[in-house]
This record gives C-alpha cells, sequence and structure tokens, in this order.
C-alpha cells in the first residue's frame, strides 16, 4: 500500500491505501470519526457544566473561569479531496469532489449494514 497526504481545505491527513480513491474514502471516515469525537467532548462539557452549579451556560465563556474545553471541530471540508503520494497541495494521486466520496462512503456503510456488519 502507498502512502497519500491527502488535502481538503485547512484538513490534512496522511493515509495508506491502494489508490487514490481509497485514500479519500479513508480520509472521509477519519474526517467524520474526529467530528463524531469533538460532538462528544462539547456534550461532556456542557453536562459539566449543567451539573455545576457554579455555572451558568447563558453567561460568557470568561466567566466560567478554568474549564477544559474541547479542542474544537475539525477544520471544514473544501469541494474537492486532492490525493498525493508525494505531498500536500499537490493532486497526483487524483482529485476528488467531496459529496462524491461522502456518496459513495454512505453507500458502503449501508451495503456493511445489510450485511450486519
Amino acid at each position: 500500500m502507498a502512502k497519500f497526504y491527502v488535502q481538503s481545505g485547512l484538513f490534512e491527513i496522511m493515509i495508506q491505501a491502494g489508490d487514490g480513491e481509497g485514500a479519500a474514502l479513508w480520509a472521509i471516515h477519519r474526517y467524520l470519526q474526529a467530528c463524531d469525537q469533538a460532538s462528544q467532548q462539547l456534550f461532556i462539557l456542557r453536562q459539566n457544566l449543567n451539573a455545576s452549579s457554579d455555572f451558568n451556560l447563558n453567561s460568557p465563556p470568561e466567566a466560567w473561569g478554568e474549564v477544559q474545553t474541547p479542542a474544537g471541530d475539525p477544520p471544514d471540508l473544501a469541494e474537492t479531496i486532492r490525493c498525493s503520494e508525494i505531498g500536500f497541495g499537490r493532486s497526483d494521486g487524483g482529485v476528488y469532489l467531496t459529496n462524491d466520496v461522502l456518496q459513495k462512503y454512505t453507500e458502503l456503510l449501508q451495503a456493511l449494514a445489510s450485511l450486519g456488519i
């Protein structure tokens, strides 16, 4: 398997895959995992803030004191996903429309679900 440098907007990741399209699919998978983790962290933070009588979510964040906030959501994806075996900012491994890759990713998940996996 080759190492691909995958980039979409400010989101960059190195992926091992058989080809550029496979690298784009894996990048989407990792991006969605990162979004899910960020959402879970934010949910936990809000639960902790709601459970504490010292915090009021209606007050500005600077009034919360020393609260560990999540690192933040991953950057938004661009309209295209660029894949390269040489480095970021190149597209020798292919350029794919982000919506097309997301559609294919969704279809793969549906196929796996129908198999009970």
